[in-house]
């Protein structure tokens, strides 16, 4: 999905696949037009 361009991460298109998110902050994610979440990533342990 990434290669298609179809990834979204605040409204950005992802285009890198060793993109890393940082735990403890809340991101909107999309995958495709009709997909979306609301995430907040905890940091495992």
């Amino acid at each position: 999905m990434i290669q298609q361009r179809a990834v979204r991460v605040e409204q950005e298109k992802v285009e890198d696949r060793e993109l890393r998110l940082l735990a403890g902050r809340t991101y909107l994610l999309q995958v495709g037009s009709r997909r979306f979440v609301r995430a907040t990533l905890v940091a495992g342990g």
